[in-house]
């Protein structure tokens, strides 16, 4: 039984470890907290304006959100791996659903222009480097994604809160 430093919003194993991201706005305390699986030790702890709350793992690697971006974390010592640009992904209620699938990190979010109305996405990023691959357009937000063999399914309700859901397979390497 091992006490955080703050409310778990998120648990991810990876690496012999347990990760659990935190997020306690009354503190201010916000990051990932990690221990060891077998002995409950902490391993290592990521708070701060860099911090990353993981949801997902891959090889070697933590992914979840940050303050302004979608990044990485080493499962090793939670050092930033890489951090997806500035405004590439708007932290909306739907973008903390985050997915690794073949090498892509995959999450949902809106995305804004300056002349146009706010875009329904999920966005594929390179899971070794934060570059984008690809972005899928919905006519909702995204509620969710899954994946599995090469694919990646993400639900949408349309149109938003009522009606019958859908459900889109895409590519995890080209997000058609």
């Amino acid at each position: 039984n091992v006490r955080a430093p703050s409310g778990i919003i998120s648990l991810v194993a990876a690496n012999g470890l347990v990760c659990a991201g935190i997020d306690d706005t009354s503190t201010n305390v916000f990051g990932a907290y990690a221990v060891h699986a077998g002995t409950g030790q902490q391993a290592w702890t990521q708070y701060g304006d860099a911090a990353a709350v993981p949801y997902a793992a891959g090889p070697g690697a933590l992914f979840g959100t940050g303050v302004y971006s979608l990044a990485a974390l080493s499962a090793t010592s939670g050092k930033v791996l890489w951090s997806a640009p500035a405004g590439a992904v708007n932290l909306g209620p739907a973008s903390t659903w985050v997915l690794v699938a073949d090498g892509t990190v995959c999450t949902t979010t809106q995305l804004s222009g300056t002349d146009q109305d706010p875009r329904n996405v999920v966005l594929g990023l390179d899971s070794g480097n934060g570059r984008r691959k690809w972005t899928a357009d919905f006519p909702s937000v995204p509620t969710g994604l899954a994946g599995t063999a090469g694919m990646v399914f993400a639900g949408s309700s349309v149109p938003p809160w009522k009606g019958h859901g859908k459900v889109a397979a895409l590519s995890a390497a080209t997000g058609e």
